[in-house]
């Protein structure tokens, strides 16, 4: 009987040791699986809740477009008449505002003979290469990649920077009351074909921006007008095609003074007191 109960008890005391010892390793398999379980929900969770963009480069896109929208006010459009030109003709969506493509799709700007005397905020217009707007009020204008420019008749007076127009084929600045125009670099003259400059108030040809003689031979030039000045001595030398010099206070015209010379066809010389030539 004595070793019965002792059996059962060495039994149940090894029981008791497996029992304590599997415990211990369910409760540390159960920790471990509750963390996983944890972790997996947590992620499932920011899943959940971030929001899903199919493109974000699309919605980028749109937001930079829309930030360099220009508002067509009177802030960057000051002058009523241009304003109106730029709603009707530019702003096709006719929102008020000039996205960056209405401002790339704005080649040709003709505000001739609109009554305009201010023109800025034609800088934005960055794609532009053709500009028509004689016949108007300005006093002023910026302009920079403009190919052909029309800028007769207005109120210009002074001086005429051009020097940052590098893509000159066309320019037209007569009729107004400059003193001085500054030209590009030559180099940057490869392309022009005309200049009108007639009826300014230039006394020099440097001033009326022709000092393009010489070694300044500009190749593609075929037509100049520089009547009605006041310019008292020329250079043609360089010059080709049409050189129009009637009607200023030339005393002294020279012809041939580079390795170029004068390759002019049609030189007018109406309404000058030549002396020597």
């Amino acid at each position: 009987m004595k070793n019965r109960k002792l059996n059962q008890l060495l039994v149940a005391g090894m029981i008791s040791a497996a029992m304590m010892t599997s415990g211990i390793s369910v409760q540390a398999a159960d920790f471990s699986d509750d963390t996983s379980t944890v972790e997996e929900q947590s992620v499932g969770s920011a899943e959940e809740e971030a929001p899903e963009v199919e493109d974000g480069s699309e919605f980028q896109s749109d937001a930079a477009e829309a930030s360099s929208a220009v508002a067509v006010s009177s802030a960057n459009f000051p002058d009523a008449k241009f304003r109106q030109y730029v709603l009707d003709n530019i702003d096709t969506d006719k929102d008020k505002k000039l996205s960056a493509a209405e401002i790339k799709a704005a080649k040709t700007i003709d505000v001739s003979g609109l009554g305009i005397s201010n023109l800025k905020g034609i800088e934005r217009f960055t794609y532009a290469t053709d500009l028509f707007a004689a016949n108007n009020k300005l006093t002023s204008v910026n302009i920079t990649k403009i190919a052909y420019l029309n800028l007769s008749n207005n109120s210009l007076a002074g001086t005429l920077d051009l020097s940052k127009c590098t893509n000159l084929r066309v320019v037209k600045y007569g009729s107004n009351k400059l003193t001085k125009v500054v030209m590009p670099s030559k180099k940057y003259l490869k392309n022009l074909d005309f200049v009108d400059a007639s009826s300014n108030k230039f006394t020099t040809q440097a001033n009326a921006g022709l000092n393009i003689g010489d070694t300044d031979y500009v190749k593609s030039l075929s037509e100049v007008n520089v009547s009605n000045n006041a310019i008292t001595s020329f250079n043609c030398a360089g010059f080709q095609g049409i050189l129009d010099l009637r009607n200023n206070k030339i005393t002294n015209l020279k012809l041939e003074n580079s390795k170029e010379g004068s390759q002019v066809v049609s030189l007018y010389l109406d309404g000058n007191s030549l002396s020597k030539t």
